[in-house]
């Protein structure tokens, strides 16, 4: 099997969850991007998040670990912020 089988065949075993208090920071993070820098950017950003998402799910382990606040807890940086799973 090719790595992009297994990729894909693992892609579907993992999946991202996220909680609602990650969910409202990150429309917080967009309508200060929107307020801020206007529609354009708020959009790539967007797309930037997503990407970083989608990222975090093929591979887990593409994240800095942050064993000394949590046990298991990662770390990704998007832009200016941190995305923490």
């Amino acid at each position: 099997m090719s790595a992009r089988g297994s990729r894909s065949r693992l892609r579907s075993i993992l999946r991202l969850i996220v909680s609602p208090d990650a969910e409202e920071d990150l429309r917080a993070i967009l309508e200060h991007s929107l307020n801020e820098y206007g529609e354009f950017h708020e959009e790539a950003y967007a797309a930037r998040l997503d990407r970083a998402l989608d990222l975090l799910v093929d591979f887990p382990y593409v994240g800095r670990s942050c064993e000394e606040i949590a046990n298991g807890l990662r770390s990704h940086s998007v832009g200016e912020h941190h995305l923490y799973y």
